[in-house]
C-alpha cells in the first residue's frame, strides 16, 4: 500500500499567529516583500491598490511563516479581502 502525500495544511497551525492581535503589517504604502517570500515577479505592492493588496496578503499567506504573517498583515485589511474576490 502506498503512503499517502502529507497535507498540504499540516503546517498551518504553526505558520498562523496565535491572534489577530498579533498582527502589526502596514496599513498604507508600498511594501516591498523579501526574496524567501517573493522570489519572482512583482516584489513590491502598493496597498492603496486592492488588486495588489489582495495578491500580496495571498503570497504572505500561502509562502510565509508566522513571523512574516505578523509582519506584513494588517488586521483591519483581513475584513476587505471577501470584497476583492469575485464570487463566481
Amino acid at each position: 500500500m502506498a503512503t499517502p502525500w502529507p497535507s498540504r495544511y499540516a503546517d498551518v497551525p504553526d505558520r498562523a499567529p496565535v491572534s489577530l492581535a498579533a498582527l502589526r503589517g502596514p496599513a498604507e504604502g508600498v511594501v516591498p516583500l523579501p526574496l524567501h517570500l517573493c522570489w519572482s515577479g512583482r516584489r513590491q505592492f502598493d496597498l492603496a491598490q486592492p488588486s495588489q493588496r489582495l495578491t500580496m496578503y495571498q503570497t504572505v499567506i500561502t509562502e510565509g511563516e508566522r513571523a512574516d504573517v505578523e509582519h506584513f498583515l494588517d488586521p483591519d485589511h483581513l475584513g476587505l479581502a471577501h470584497s476583492l474576490v469575485p464570487l463566481r
